[in-house]
């Protein structure tokens, strides 16, 4: 029988109102995949922190761990306990040298800066950067760049560095996402923001954010296995050689394949020639272009994913690939109305 994996969130210092605000998405994953959700209410060191497979830590300013806490904590990961820790609104020197006390003993160190990069934002927003990641287990493949806001730098060994900026960020190349490589027998991951797993457009109701997270949280529990590239909950008992064929594909795979095909056939239906000499014009109509373009994409959507769902007999325009939708819409509106407004006042 399968042991019930559990996930305990600290809020012994304020972080529940934190997490009912920011972190729905969070939790509706841990109740989706069958963990067994706790929330810590107690200082750490008085916790029976060795029941859980994984413990969320979210830390801002006003969060202060005790010299007992941070060692119960270390203790915790060198038993076999994991952590991923996401940092946010650290808003001074001494709070990023308090959480250092407790990185330190795995070779990760917060910066007390925050990182801009301006070749790579979000929507020409310095604060919103894009991250790329790199080779380094667990990140899944095949993700460019996801987004994050106001990520602290984290100073850490090339190997262990998850997700980091490009040259041009401040500072030169910096990491925004690592993990330890030290720890004798349990696993750690830092994230130097909150907006990346929160329930924000650039968090979880991001396709590829959310697919990282979810690696994430498998490589830490140790449903991922990073050599063979599965989840070790569908690894067969004995080690024998199996013959898989190749049209059988995850949900996940499904998935990113028809996302990605909507992505590349999106222009086929929009009729660039028309709406660009349409808006070269002084006026037009911001609506009623964003309505088209958005009809155009749907109805790509509709016939590429009937195919995939005749195949696989199973949906494959989810709720998420809706809310990118949604975010693809805004993002196009609004760049619709900021181009009639230059018009307007040249």
């Amino acid at each position: 029988m399968t042991k019930v994996k559990q996930v305990a969130f600290d809020i012994s210092q304020g972080q529940g109102i934190l997490l009912s605000q920011r972190f729905h998405r969070m939790q509706s994953f841990f109740i989706s995949k069958g963990f067994l959700m706790s929330s810590l209410t107690n200082r750490l060191d008085l916790e029976d922190l060795d029941k859980y497979d994984l413990l969320i830590l979210l830390v801002t300013s006003s969060v202060k761990y005790r010299p007992m806490e941070i060692q119960s904590v270390i203790s915790y990961v060198n038993r076999g306990g994991n952590i991923l820790l996401m940092v946010g609104d650290l808003e001074k020197q001494e709070d990023v040298v308090h959480l250092n006390n407790l990185l330190k003993p795995f070779q990760i160190e917060l910066k007390h800066k925050i990182i801009f990069d301006p070749s790579k934002n979000y929507n020409k927003d310095p604060s919103t950067i894009l991250v790329m990641p790199t080779e380094s287990i667990p990140n899944p493949k095949r993700i460019q760049y996801i987004p994050m806001n106001n990520a602290i730098a984290i100073q850490t060994q090339p190997q262990q560095a998850l997700l980091v900026t490009s040259p041009s960020a401040s500072g030169g190349m910096q990491t925004a996402v690592a993990r330890s490589s030290v720890a004798q027998t349990g696993r750690i991951i830092v994230v130097g923001s909150l907006s990346v797993f929160d329930d924000s457009p650039i968090g979880l109701k991001n396709e590829s954010n959310y697919q990282i997270f979810k690696q994430y949280v498998d490589w830490l529990v140790g449903l991922y296995d990073p050599i063979k590239g599965q989840d070790n909950q569908t690894m067969p008992q004995k080690l024998e050689i199996q013959f898989v064929p190749p049209e059988t594909k995850s949900d996940e795979e499904i998935i990113n394949v028809a996302s990605q095909k909507l992505i590349e056939d999106f222009m086929k239906d929009v009729d660039v020639e028309e709406i660009s000499s349409q808006i070269s014009m002084d006026n037009f109509d911001v609506e009623d272009l964003t309505v088209r373009i958005l009809r155009a994409f749907l109805a790509n959507a509709l016939r590429e994913t009937k195919e995939l769902e005749a195949q696989h007999g199973k949906p494959v325009l989810t709720i998420e690939g809706l809310d990118q939708v949604m975010l693809m819409l805004y993002n196009i509106n609004k760049t619709l109305e900021r181009i009639a407004g230059k018009l307007e006042d040249d």
